[in-house]
Order: C-alpha cells, then structure tokens, then sequence
C-alpha cells in the first residue's frame, strides 16, 4: 500500500507541474517561432494538453523528413529560417524555462520555409537516454542545467542540417573523446560558433540565446559579405 501511495503521489506532483507548466507555455502561443498548447484540462486523473494543428497543406513537415529528402541546404537559409525558433528559445528562457527536447524531429518546415519549434508541457519527464542531442549536464545529477543546455542541442541540430551527420552522444564524447570537428568542412568562423555551443564543458558553452545568437549572426553577416 505504501508502494502503492508513494506512486500515486508522484503522478499528482508530475501531473501538477504539467498543468502550471502548460498554463505558463498558453502565454507563448502567438510567437512566430514556437508552438505552444492553445489549451489544456484535466479529465479521469489526467491532463491533457491542446496543441495548435499544423495540416499538410501549411508545412513541408518536420527538420529531419526534409534532411532525407534534400540533404544539405544553404547555410545562410538555414540561419534566416531558425531566427524565430531562437527568438522563441529565448523567450522561454527568460521565463525560466527550458526546452530540453530540440532537435531535427522538433522542428517544423513550413511551406514559406520558416521554422517552428514543438513545445509540449512534461517533455522533461520522459527523456531518452540514448539522444545525441541531449547535453552531458541531462546525464548528470551534480551538473546544472540552463540555457547552454538548449543551446547545445541547437547546434548540434543546425550540424546536422549543415554536415548531414547526426552529432556523436555526449556520453561517448566524453568517454573517446570524440571531436564534431572531424565530420564536416563549413567556413570556419561558423565552424567555431558551433563547437562552442557543444561544448562538453558547460563553462566552455554560451550562456544565453542572446551571446549565442550575436556570435551566429555576426559570422552570418560575414559570410553574406563573402558570397
């Protein structure tokens, strides 16, 4: 019985943070960049949560379908097209909250070829441990987690859409020693704002959307003047 009520407890806690997490994301729902629930309620000891619907004849679909099928894009499209997704994480950010679950899936292509980042409430409470998307500190009890940890999985999403290569798993990072510099060749200036952003060491990574976006954006500028 004890089992039984320590169980039921933390279903009432997690089901309770995911109400007030919803009822906090609601206030998101009409930045260009995200998508929020619109709604959510509470039936059978259960919350459910009301997502805005994306159909067919809006969206190309998500990050990763568009990766198959047209391999690498240009770079400064890419930059252009994520500006309202970080917009968004930023946003977020400053209301104290983290993504935690960006990556190439999580992401919507609309027709236009602007971008939105999916936003659910509860997504922290069922991670996959085997993501290569996910920083080291989500692995970790002692390491914090913040900003930096969305920022890595950003970059390691915008790797992807440049290299066509999934990023190496933290934990296999850490343990080899493994280096995303040996998958890809991109200018080097854009190179070296990505591997800040995966940086294994959290101290090593930028610790806000607003340093991370001024350094993508100024080696963008450069890489527009160049073209």
């Amino acid at each position: 019985m004890d089992a039984y009520k320590g169980r039921t407890e933390k279903l009432c806690i997690r089901r309770e943070r995911f109400c007030k997490e919803a009822k906090v994301l609601e206030r998101f729902k009409k930045l260009d960049g995200l998508v929020t629930p619109i709604d959510f309620f509470e039936a059978n000891n259960t919350a459910y949560t009301i997502m805005r619907h994306l159909g067919e004849t809006i969206t190309l679909g998500k990050l990763s379908k568009i990766m198959r099928e047209y391999k690498m894009i240009d770079v400064i499209v890419l930059l252009e097209c994520l500006l309202p997704v970080m917009n968004g994480i930023a946003a977020l950010h400053r209301e104290g909250l983290l993504h935690c679950d960006i990556n190439p899936s999580s992401i919507i292509v609309l027709n236009d070829c602007t971008m939105k980042l999916l936003v659910d409430a509860g997504k922290r409470l069922i991670k996959d441990p085997i993501d290569a998307y996910y920083a080291p500190e989500i692995y970790s009890a002692e390491e914090k987690m913040g900003p930096w940890t969305d920022i890595y999985a950003l970059c390691g999403t915008m790797y992807y859409y440049i290299s066509g290569y999934n990023p190496f798993q933290a934990q296999d990072r850490i343990a080899e020693k493994k280096t995303l510099k040996d998958n890809t060749s991109i200018f080097s200036e854009l190179e070296n704002v990505i591997l800040k952003g995966v940086s294994v060491d959290i101290k090593d990574r930028y610790q806000s959307m607003e340093e991370f976006c001024e350094a993508l954006y100024g080696v963008a500028n450069e890489i527009r003047d160049f073209n």
